[in-house]
């Protein structure tokens, strides 16, 4: 291990990103905290000395840990942790965190420069996506980051398994969805969760209840905090040969008495940026994909989304499972180009 260092950028995007520090710690977002020099200055003057991960892709505590001979080089200082993995990591070949288990409640995949993260506070929702030092992910609240979720296109949030949490989780550490397990390994991530609804709301009469901004809908038998059916993922970072690609496998499992009266369940398979999916798979009408821009309050509040939606019509009260891919390519413009093209050869339906 080399020791020998010069002055570093502790603050370089390699290890620290305002989105993603804001996001994750949300005490950081108070009072004057909430811009992205103020957040730089947090990060500088008390989250570097805390231990804190900076980004998607660095995280001085998972650093040490990994590395046995950085142990005992540094134990907590984690200042000094960051000026070696600046200095060093690249001649050394070395990552900074682990792919292959949780640290302090997190796990990410890799693979070529592209990092994939979740959290149990987001019930294993992809939080973070980071490339070329870039966080792609808004993860302020539990109804974004990269995520499947379900509802209705005539009762929208009153039946809406939410993989991250509900709305009354909302910046809280903590969420309502039930996480069975997560599992990462090298490049591919994997989880099955039950999912919280993300609007629980108690039923005002035998038959009707108020979820949704007023709108009266029919009560769910034995409606509660947390879906009954497990919601599965998997995420594999490099697919068909193409580095740049990956392929996000939703598999729903609807069940429940869902209202009969003349509509669909909307998949979200899953709700997030830069897409494509291939045709021919199971629903009831075309694909549907659909974006907008909500402008927050502060600089890590603004957001882009995509929906990748698909419709079935609810059959009885059986349980049935939904599979669906979606293909993401990310990178430079002729990256992407190059990158969808590539991907609508190999997978043409």
């Amino acid at each position: 291990m080399e020791t020998h260092s010069v002055p570093v950028d502790l603050a370089s995007p390699e290890v620290f990103d305002s989105v993603f520090y804001s996001n994750y710690y949300h005490q950081v977002i108070t009072h004057s905290v909430n811009t992205p020099e103020a957040v730089k200055l947090h990060w500088l003057t008390h989250g570097i000395d805390a231990g804190w991960q900076g980004s998607g892709q660095f995280h001085s505590k998972e650093y040490i840990a990994r590395y046995p001979d950085l142990q005992k080089a540094f134990g907590n200082n984690y200042r000094a942790a960051i000026q070696h993995y600046l200095t060093f990591h690249h001649s050394e070949h070395r990552l900074g965190l682990s792919t292959s288990q949780h640290f302090e409640g997190r796990c990410t995949a890799l693979n070529n420069g592209i990092y994939i993260g979740s959290s149990t506070r987001t019930g294993g929702a992809v939080d973070s996506l980071t490339w070329n030092n870039k966080e792609f992910i808004n993860s302020r609240d539990h109804g974004r980051q990269m995520q499947m979720a379900c509802n209705t296109n005539k009762y929208h949030e009153c039946y809406n398994p939410t993989e991250a949490g509900g709305l009354f989780d909302h910046t809280r550490p903590t969420t309502h969805t039930h996480i069975d397990w997560v599992h990462v390994h090298g490049n591919v991530m994997e989880s099955l969760v039950y999912q919280a609804f993300w609007k629980p709301v108690k039923p005002s009469s035998g038959t009707q209840h108020d979820c949704h901004y007023g709108q009266w809908c029919p009560a769910h038998h034995g409606y509660h905090t947390t879906y009954d059916y497990p919601f599965h993922k998997k995420i594999t970072i490099g697919t068909h040969g193409i580095n740049k690609c990956f392929e996000f496998v939703s598999n729903f499992t609807i069940g429940r008495n869902w209202p009969q009266d003349d509509l669909l369940i909307q998949m979200e398979a899953p709700a997030v940026y830069m897409t494509y999916t291939p045709q021919g798979q199971d629903t009831d009408i075309h694909e549907n994909y659909d974006s907008h821009l909500f402008k927050g309050s502060n600089f890590a509040g603004t957001k882009s989304k995509f929906n990748i939606v698909f419709y079935k019509r609810p059959h009885g009260t059986g349980v049935r499972q939904y599979v669906y891919k979606t293909y993401f390519c990310i990178g430079t413009l002729n990256d992407v180009t190059s990158c969808l093209h590539k991907i609508m050869t190999a997978v043409p339906k």
